[in-house]
């Protein structure tokens, strides 16, 4: 999904171990052009992958319209029969497009700037200095 636009990638998942990408552009060509198919492998099981795929599609309605005709339908091949898919536009990874997202506020030099770096002792202080001055005020 890296570098590709996450509006026109979808989230397919509950298919057999045995659905390829091959089967899976089958079945979601019809919604409009496939840039890519992503099937992420199993680190657990060597040569498979996990059960989900990532497909990128040429535009945003492309991608829309298959999630509104595929989510919960079923891929027409013999493993796959009674297996619901669910299809969602995708998520993009945490983290993703916000630089220091994964990193707590009062870590950044602006919070800091703005706030201080007062001990909890301080802060304690500080609110009670605060809670008197409203009293008077």
């Amino acid at each position: 999904m890296s570098g590709k636009d996450s509006n026109s990638t979808v989230y397919v998942g509950g298919f057999s171990q045995d659905t390829t990408a091959t089967t899976l552009h089958s079945a979601f060509i019809p919604f409009g052009d496939i840039l890519d198919i992503s099937l992420p492998s199993d680190p657990a099981h060597k040569g498979s992958h996990r059960g989900f795929a990532f497909i990128t599609f040429a535009s945003p309605e492309a991608a829309l319209d298959a999630c509104d005709n595929m989510h919960r339908n079923c891929l027409q091949t013999a493993t796959n029969r009674g297996k619901v898919l669910k299809v969602n536009k995708a998520k993009p990874p945490k983290g993703a497009g916000t630089q220091g997202s994964n990193k707590p506020i009062w870590a950044s030099e602006e919070w800091i700037a703005e706030h201080g770096t007062h001990g909890v002792g301080d802060a304690a202080s500080n609110a009670a200095e605060m809670i008197a001055a409203a009293q008077d005020a």
